[in-house]
């Protein structure tokens, strides 16, 4: 996959991820609930997730769809416990607790969550990536290089202001510099 598909792909699926957390949040507690700690309406993890699943699917050439799954399952969810631990180490809070849902592993990642993001990789490898990857594909490289970049870069500052305002720097001083 080229890399501006790859770019355009992450930003689709990490919007795709806050407008699902954010309305699955807000039906649950009765109001308007903005997911993510980002200001724009994106959850990096989302994007992450699916680009990572994709890559590894493509890469072991993966068609079963159970594998698929399987594999969808544990790479999402490996990716959302090392998150989990980062923020929670670095910021001193957690993101998201699953430790009232049932069989969760400390909190951080639960069966459900990974059946529903084993179930979106599956349907996004198998039908909404090559679609994407048809339509994206008809897009001047180079253009879709510069849409990529741009939506990428605004994506970063984005994360990196919001960092900023909860004062992630200030609190990952300590962790850091016990690593050298």
């Amino acid at each position: 996959m080229k890399a501006e598909i790859i770019l355009v792909s992450y930003m689709i699926y990490s919007v795709i991820g806050y407008v699902y957390e954010s309305l699955l949040c807000s039906v649950r507690e009765k109001r308007f609930v903005k997911r993510g700690i980002c200001y724009g309406p994106y959850c990096p993890i989302y994007g992450t997730c699916m680009i990572t699943t994709y890559a590894v699917v493509y890469a072991l050439g993966l068609h079963n769809i159970f594998v698929i799954f399987v594999m969808a399952v544990i790479v999402n969810s490996v990716i959302e416990y090392l998150l989990n631990i980062l923020v929670d180490k670095a910021c001193g809070y957690k993101m998201w607790d699953y430790s009232w849902r049932k069989y969760n592993i400390k909190g951080r990642v639960c069966l459900a969550g990974a059946v529903v993001f084993g179930i979106a990789s599956t349907v996004m490898c198998r039908f909404v990536q090559p679609m994407l990857n048809e339509i994206l594909s008809k897009v001047e490289s180079s253009k879709l290089l510069i849409i990529g970049i741009v939506l990428c870069m605004v994506a970063l500052c984005d994360m990196m202001i919001s960092l900023v305002s909860i004062n992630f720097f200030e609190k990952i001083k300590v962790p850091l510099k016990s690593l050298f």
